[in-house]
């Protein structure tokens, strides 16, 4: 068994192409040398989510279609050594189409593996962006009626040094080992039918025939390096290390008092909130301050629920 896989029997359906996907992802981490905790599995909503727990790499489950900028994420924070994977079905990235095409744009060094199963697999066969036309689904079953994104090509377009579509058949361990190794943003697309809907639906089809009728064409698409986004670092600290309010007055208040500023919105009533407190704090009381405002900053209602008290707040709430 694989040093990058804790439980060899993974949880997928008999036949589905998310068993390859795992194996050659495993193969391609095993050539470029890395070990399992530099590596981070960052996983989308979807059948290949339940994953997780067979990698011995770190692993992240994120929301549908946001996995990608969630990796993006963790890429620009983490040491250059370290390989963030995006696992991520077709559904999930029809849903976060923008966050694939801005991770490209601003070329974040992370590898992005779409499962393109041509639907919905895990939410019962719908079509998804990248469901081929005629494909048929449980929503089409006289066949989809619309174009399907060509994503390796959106993302090439949108800058990326490395994309790629493979038919999910055999070893293309080598081809996810080049994005692997791009320095900067990648994206291997793998084409696949998933066996509970997609073969129900398209008994007639095979992978390799659908792909040639849909203009799924095979390939990579490269262009030359350029600088990888790292966002500059900083330092920052915890707001429990910053230095407390000296207390240089005295107050004679005794007890707990809750105070509820109102008026419009604007920042006069948080502003007289927080002055509230840090003059409560300088006199040596216990002071909480929480606001309440719309999104309409300038439009609307503003509220402020100021509590001193002379004893230890645990609940900064008014009621």
């Amino acid at each position: 068994m694989s040093r990058f896989l804790v439980k060899p029997e993974l949880p997928f359906c008999k036949g589905c192409g998310h068993h390859l996907i795992v194996r050659n992802t495993v193969k391609a981490l095993e050539a470029i040398g890395v070990q399992p905790l530099d590596v981070v599995l960052v996983t989308d909503i979807g059948c290949h989510g339940i994953v997780d727990g067979n990698f011995a790499t770190h692993t992240v489950h994120g929301l549908h279609g946001r996995s990608v900028a969630l990796g993006a994420g963790m890429a620009m924070a983490l040491p250059p050594h370290k390989k963030v994977i995006v696992y991520i079905g077709d559904g999930g990235a029809t849903i976060g189409l923008q966050h694939i095409l801005e991770a490209a744009r601003l070329n974040v060094d992370l590898t992005v593996v779409v499962h393109n199963n041509m639907l919905y697999g895990m939410t019962g066969g719908q079509p998804s962006g990248l469901t081929p036309e005629g494909f048929r689904t449980v929503l089409t079953p006289q066949g989809y009626p619309f174009p399907h994104h060509d994503l390796p090509r959106l993302v090439h377009d949108a800058g990326a040094p490395f994309a790629a579509r493979v038919i999910g058949l055999g070893d293309f361990s080598g081809v996810l080992q080049q994005a692997l190794e791009t320095e900067g943003f990648s994206l291997v697309e793998v084409l696949e039918i998933c066996v509970s809907y997609g073969v129900k639906m398209n008994p007639d089809l095979r992978l390799k025939e659908l792909a040639q009728q849909a203009g799924y064409e095979p390939g990579v698409w490269t262009q030359p390096s350029r600088p990888v986004f790292r966002p500059v670092p900083r330092e920052t600290r915890s707001l429990l290390e910053m230095e407390a309010i000296p207390a240089r007055y005295t107050s004679s208040l005794e007890g707990r008092y809750t105070l509820v500023l109102g008026g419009s919105a604007g920042e006069g009533v948080q502003q007289a909130g927080e002055l509230l407190a840090q003059t409560a704090i300088a006199a040596g009381l216990y002071a909480t301050k929480k606001g309440s405002y719309p999104v309409t900053v300038g439009v609307g209602f503003s509220t402020a629920e100021v509590i001193l008290s002379r004893s230890p707040i645990f609940y900064h709430g008014a009621t």
